[in-house]
């Protein structure tokens, strides 16, 4: 190369230039344009700052001498805004994330043009500043950028974080001379120390690959690379198959088959780029903290309200308490009061136990003199009817609310057969006759009308849980059914919505008992037919294991304060797309027309599953919610 100074540049040009008229094909440097149509332009080299070039025009006068001239600058401001800093509240722990120092340069940033230089097909160099605090203000960022006039559109901004801990970005505003630009950031940066490459956002325009930008499609392939084993600040966003299921490297007993693929469809995860294991290249080695993309963990307001004040990390040390103070974790329920005090009368913890500092929403704290006492929030329909969650009517109208929906089946053939081994399973044919059924539906019709008139369903778990109810039998203190209901369709069929979260009788999570018809003693006869209360009771999971799956059923149903639903907010790239957002209108307006269509149905008192004593009003698919367990709202993720 003969670059050395700034102006070593026009010297080459005027080099080329006497050399080319030695050739009949043109030189790249004096109509790079051209020879760009013969050659594949290579990119800009990095001279590791052996040169640098000025900004500048270049024109050949009549007498083949190269003019330069000087490119017109232009004052761009630039202003930044990070998370602010949160105020220290009482029983609150300060977000110390995101926070700037008093002084001193905070962000190094760079501006990339989404346009190449016409006299070379390459990209136009970059301008940068150092953003710093705004007065006494660290909400903002103010740099000011030297942008040559013809810079063109601004297509993406690299940025350097030059602070000892990781910030988050919320947006940065460009006052060009065409108007104010706005990039939507909302993501961590970590600091040059952890990871020194420069972070690129890109602007709110989306392109399809074929349409990006010459200077952002390297850019956009560097942000989406990725085959080692991701840090915690890096972004990848990749998905992969469930080969972490077992730990074959520990024991060969824990190697497990990959989910995900032809032999196993199942959903796929977040990629990791963990190593693969010795044994078995086929499943990835497993670690105790997983990657997830540092954008995607919990937000700080996000994690208070999940966690009281720190409910994940809590929730172990809660229910080891939960343990203390109960002497017997397998001692069950001793009848369905003591079940309902939970939500009337509640625990009594002692003060210097701590454990106030760690409880969720799902408690109500109550302060008296001696002992605190903690009240698990009652289920809505636990306060209309008590024991409606035991009839057979509801049982099946809740499964058909949104338990087991796309289980229930029509039945077509009869009598019902499984389709397992008879070897190794036993008879297939089902001790349900149409004797039991006919009986069952009162008279109402005949079996045979039933079948015919398409009037009876059926859940059926039997071929799905039979091969494991050994293995959990062997399990101490545990049992599992294959089960099959039937459910006859009454000519008053309705359906009503679903409120007993958090009361384990309507659902139980576990069986510990058998039946006592199978196998029997005759002391558990005799309780059966004297308390079957009692003996129900004993099936019930103990107080252990209730007020841990209330515990965790809670968290998981409750919506955070910034939580995101469908419809609610558009993305940023939508606003700038007029199709995009024209559909996403249209998807709006049609949920808030679907709401109002919820909001009157509940009103007409015509509808019994909607109106009258007992019953709850339908609003599970009203798209917005307010934070907590509310029964409503459509976020973009669901937990369960």
């Amino acid at each position: 190369m003969f670059c050395r100074e700034a102006s070593s540049s026009l010297q080459t040009l005027s080099i080329a230039n006497s050399l080319s008229s030695q050739f009949t094909k043109p030189s790249a440097l004096i109509n790079s344009l051209s020879a760009g149509h013969h050659y594949k332009l290579c990119p800009r080299p990095d001279l590791k700052g052996r040169c640098t070039v000025t900004a500048s025009k270049f024109d050949i006068n009549g007498k083949g001498k190269i003019v330069k001239e000087e490119v017109k600058k232009i004052k761009v401001k630039g202003t930044i805004t990070v998370l602010s800093q949160e105020k220290k509240k009482k029983g609150t722990i300060m977000a110390q994330e995101g926070l700037l120092p008093s002084v001193g340069e905070s962000l190094l940033v760079e501006l990339i043009s989404a346009e190449t230089d016409p006299r070379t097909p390459m990209e136009k160099d970059p301008v940068e500043d150092y953003a710093q605090r705004d007065g006494h203000d660290d909400q903002y960022l103010q740099c000011v950028f030297d942008m040559p006039e013809d810079f063109g559109v601004v297509g993406a901004i690299r940025v350097v974080n030059l602070e000892s801990k990781e910030i988050f970005l919320k947006e940065m505003k460009l006052e060009v001379p065409d108007g104010p630009v706005t990039f939507t950031f909302n993501s961590w940066v970590a600091p040059k120390s952890d990871d020194p490459t420069k972070r690129t956002f890109f602007s709110n325009k989306s392109y399809l690959p074929l349409k990006t930008p010459e200077p952002l499609k390297q850019l956009r392939k560097e942000e989406s690379e990725g085959d080692h084993e991701f840090k915690k600040f890096e972004r990848v966003y990749d998905y992969d198959v469930y080969n972490d299921v077992g730990n074959p490297d520990e024991d060969p007993e824990l190697a497990r088959p990959v989910l995900g693929g032809l032999s196993h469809p199942y959903p796929r995860r977040c990629k990791t780029g963990r190593k693969p294991c010795v044994i078995d290249p086929s499943t990835e080695t497993r670690q105790k903290d997983f990657y997830v993309p540092r954008d995607e963990e919990f937000s700080k307001v996000k994690g208070d309200a999940f966690t009281g004040t720190a409910a994940l990390a809590a929730l172990p040390a809660a229910l080891q308490q939960f343990e203390a103070f109960l002497l017997d974790p397998n001692m069950p329920f001793p009848h369905f009061k003591s079940i309902e005090n939970l939500f009337e009368e509640g625990i009594e913890i002692p003060k210097d136990t701590g454990l106030f500092s760690l409880i969720p929403r799902i408690f109500k704290a109550i302060a008296a003199k001696a002992e605190d006492i903690l009240l698990f929030e009652s289920p809505i329909l636990l306060d209309k009817d008590r024991f409606s969650w035991i009839r057979d009517n509801e049982f099946a109208r809740q499964t058909l609310a949104g338990l087991n929906p796309y289980c229930i089946q029509l039945v077509r053939e009869w009598p019902l057969k499984s389709k397992l081994d008879p070897a190794v399973y036993g008879d297939p044919n089902s001790l349900i006759t149409s004797e039991i059924v006919e009986r069952e539906i009162k008279g109402v019709m005949s079996f045979d009308e039933a079948l015919e008139n398409k009037r009876l369903f059926m859940l059926d778990y039997h071929d799905l849980l039979l091969p494991y109810v050994n293995k959990v039998r062997e399990l101490d203190d545990s049992t599992l059914y294959a089960s099959r209901t039937l459910f006859f369709l009454n000519d008053d069929s309705t359906l009503r919505p679903y409120g007993y979260g958090g009361y384990f009788p309507n659902r139980p999570t576990t069986s510990r008992k058998k039946m006592p018809v199978e196998e029997p003693t005759e002391d558990e006869l005799k309780e059966f037919y004297e308390e079957p209360e009692k003996t129900m009771l004993k099936t019930f999971p103990s107080k252990k294991q209730a007020t841990t799956v209330m515990f965790t059923l809670d968290l998981l149903s409750a919506h955070s304060p910034d939580e995101e639903y469908l419809g609610e907010n558009p993305e940023a790239s939508w606003v700038h797309e007029p199709v995009i957002y024209a559909a996403y209108e249209r998807f709006k307006g049609k949920l808030q027309y679907l709401e109002g269509v919820i909001d009157e149905r509940n009103l007409n008192v015509s509808l019994k599953n909607r109106a009258g004593a007992g019953v709850v009003k339908y609003e599970l698919l009203k798209p917005i919610s307010g934070p907590g367990v509310t029964g409503m709202g459509v976020p973009y993720s669901v937990s369960i």
